[in-house]
C-alpha cells in the first residue's frame, strides 16, 4: 500500500526494505520470515511520514526494533516520536554540524571537569571527540 502513495518518497522506502534484514540479524525477529518483520517496517514508514524533515536515517531499525520488543506497535511508535524529537537526536539525525560540534564542546567540557586524567589522555593522543560522540549519543 505504501509503495503507491505519494506522500512516501520511494527511496526512503527502499532504503527501510534494505535495512530491515540488517537489524539484529542474529536474532532473526525481524528478517522476511520473522514475526516483527512488518510492524519493525510500519513503525518505520509511519514514523519517515510523520517526521518528514528527518524522514528514516539508516540506524533507526535498531531503535524501532528495540521498542517492538518490549511493547505493541502503537506504543512503540509513541516512544519513537518522543524520543527523537528530545534534546539532541534531531541534530544527529540530521547531521547538523554546528549543533554536534556544540554537544561536542560540552562533553568535552564535562570529561575535562570530571575526568581529567581522560581528558588529558585523549587531547594527547589527539583524539576528537566527534569520533566517538555520534555513537554516544545515538
Amino acid at each position: 500500500w505504501v509503495e503507491d502513495t505519494p506522500w512516501m518518497d520511494k527511496a526512503t522506502i527502499r532504503q527501510i526494505d534494505l535495512d530491515l534484514d540488517r537489524t539484529f540479524p542474529e536474532l532473526g525477529f525481524f528478517n522476511r520470515s520473522g514475526p516483527y518483520h512488518v510492524p519493525l517496517r510500519d513503525l518505520l514508514l509511519a514514523y519517515a511520514a510523520y517526521s518528514p524533515s528527518i524522514g528514516y536515517v539508516q540506524g533507526m531499525g535498531y531503535i524501532a526494533s528495540s521498542f517492538l520488543m518490549y511493547m505493541d506497535p502503537p506504543e512503540a511508535f509513541t516512544l519513537m516520536v518522543n524520543l527523537l524529537s528530545q534534546h539532541h537526536f534531531p541534530e544527529f539525525l540530521l547531521v547538523d554540524m554546528d549543533g554536534i560540534n556544540r554537544h561536542a564542546t560540552a562533553l568535552d567540557a564535562h570529561v575535562a571537569t570530571h575526568l581529567p586524567q581522560l581528558s588529558r589522555h585523549l587531547k594527547k593522543v589527539q583524539v576528537d571527540t566527534r569520533l566517538y560522540i555520534l555513537e554516544w549519543r545515538m
